[in-house]
């Protein structure tokens, strides 16, 4: 029976409904009658949300299922407490402290909190599944959250127009159910948000930080993370930008086990488990993981009602700062693959990502169905060196005259599946560094070659007629001319990739005073010898 459970339910499930934690192995646990009337009342719920052809991925079950963190008034506990409870064990201990709201949201988390340990479904993303459960609607402590977050001084700008003063004693979950208003947010999330959704998410999206920041969760930790959001919703309902967790899923690097690579904004890591199975969707050809923060901040908060149209939302500003967030990436995108060893590109390609955004369901995530071709190297302690090194670099020197230049040699180091595109790609690079408006050919490819060889006139000469040919190759190419090979287009790929990534180290380590510049008056400084 416990196999079977265990299958269904989800290990932690039942060794917590079962109250069971210290057994070594559930196969070797020896269960009292109490706790095999408990697993029998667990069976049954299983039998009757068995999956059929019409519930392939399980959806319907877990709905099922999660139907024992409903609240029960008999037990005064939730259906898995109270099997809990028959089964010998004792629920989660919490401090009731001053702050209502945290209060309140703890009683109805310590109920809920069965049901998180559940398996979700296996349809993606898994996290969206458990991020309103149940429970929540029918918990009596549901309605003094709702109560304590309307006269909480900060929170209650958060609904314009919903029950104030005296009006909240009489709040039910009818009544909280109809506190609605508009959100938009620098996540790119818009729309509207219900009261008693918004408290099942501050509790899920808790769920959710201790599983990105720990790998796992434990009650302990639950409640220290309801703090943190509760805290974060506060300074987000004054109007301030709040850095939240955000992870990045990356193909191109291995970062061995027990590892990682630690930069100012954030760290790259080993794949965990529940990072492909729980938290980044579709993540499976996923290398690494990038540890960084995200800068959220609520926009045009205002009331609204069945039938009123949504407010207009200034997009462009969530936009820019996404962009600016964004920016951030690429640096560290950069950086890495200015880091690569001279036989391979450490090209971080991104497959898939999450904010821990607390008003969005199960977070905001995105994923990429594209798969990159990118070679995944493994950095070792002194790769992780040359990153950390090569990061203080970009970030204090890179310049948005050289954006495009970022941008088209991470493209095409890891992003693009046709190889020539990648080669087109790695050649504009060029051009952003040292392009003009006339004799582009020689211009560029002069300026690149004086850059290369400083020392030495011949292999400066020689450079250059490289270049030439490889530039010409470009141009055919993107007129229609040229029909490459797949072997061929790789080499040209590579080999004007590793020209792109060579000039953008020489411009940072050994000419900074050029960065700034555009990029013709940048290949005439070259040339001058200036």
């Amino acid at each position: 029976m416990i196999e079977s459970l265990v299958q269904i339910y989800g290990e932690a499930f039942v060794r917590y409904v079962l109250a069971i934690e210290d057994a070594p192995t559930l196969t070797d646990a020896i269960l009292n009658n109490e706790q095999v009337a408990a697993a029998q009342v667990l069976q049954q719920f299983a039998s009757a949300a068995s999956s059929t052809m019409t519930d392939p991925h399980g959806v319907g079950r877990f709905s099922q299922l999660s139907q024992l963190g409903r609240w029960q008034e008999e037990s005064g506990s939730s259906i898995a407490n109270a099997l809990r409870i028959h089964a010998g064990g004792e629920l989660p201990a919490f401090v009731q402290p001053s702050d209502p709201l945290r209060n309140a949201l703890l009683a109805v988390a310590r109920d809920i909190w069965p049901s998180l340990l559940m398996t979700p479904p296996s349809s993606r993303p898994a996290l969206f599944w458990t991020s309103v459960p149940i429970g929540l609607y029918t918990h009596p402590m549901t309605v003094d959250a709702a109560k304590a977050f309307l006269r909480d001084r900060n929170l209650k700008k958060l609904f314009p127009g919903a029950p104030t003063g005296r009006a909240i004693n009489s709040l039910d979950l009818t009544g909280m159910s109809n506190v609605n208003a508009s959100w938009t947010n620098s996540a790119g999330r818009g729309g509207t948000q219900q009261l008693s959704t918004l408290l099942g998410l501050i509790i899920s999206s808790s769920h959710l930080r201790c599983l990105a920041e720990d790998g796992e969760v434990s009650w302990n930790s639950l409640m220290v993370a309801i703090s943190t959001t509760i805290a974060v919703m506060r300074r987000l309902a004054r109007g301030e930008t709040v850095e939240i967790p955000r992870l990045i899923a990356f193909a191109g690097l291995k970062v061995p086990e027990g590892e990682s690579v630690t930069m100012p904004h954030g760290k790259l890591r080993p794949t965990r488990r529940v990072d492909v199975d729980y938290l980044l969707h579709d993540s499976g050809s996923a290398t690494c993981v990038f540890e960084t923060t995200y800068p959220l901040r609520l926009r045009d908060i205002s009331a609204w009602e069945i039938g009123e149209s949504m407010p207009p939302h200034n997009w462009e500003q969530v936009r820019a700062e996404q962009r600016r967030a964004q920016r951030k990436i690429d640096l560290t995108r950069l950086a890495v693959l200015l880091s690569s060893p001279e036989d391979s590109f450490w090209a971080l390609t991104e497959v898939g990502s999450l904010i821990l955004d607390p008003t969005t369901a199960g977070g905001a995530s995105q994923w990429s169905i594209q798969r990159p071709l990118a070679s995944n190297g493994e950095v070792n302690s002194e790769g992780s060196e040359r990153i950390s090194s090569w990061f203080g670099i970009v970030e204090e020197k890179h310049p948005p005259e050289l954006d495009i230049a970022m941008r088209r040699t991470l493209t095409a180091a890891g992003s693009r599946l046709d190889p020539i595109d990648g080669f087109v790609d790695a050649v504009v690079a060029w051009e952003n560094c040292f392009g003009t408006s006339t004799e582009t050919t020689f211009r560029v490819t002069a300026a690149m070659a004086a850059i290369l060889e400083t020392s030495d006139a011949a292999a400066r000469l020689q450079k250059q007629k490289d270049l030439t040919k490889i530039y010409g190759k470009r141009s055919r190419v993107v007129h229609g001319a040229v029909d490459l090979s797949p072997q061929e287009a790789f080499t040209l790929r590579d080999s004007a990739l590793r020209t792109a990534i060579e000039c953008l180290r020489r411009l940072y380590s050994d000419r900074p005073d050029l960065l700034a510049m555009k990029s013709e008056q940048r290949s005439t400084q070259i040339l001058l010898g200036s």
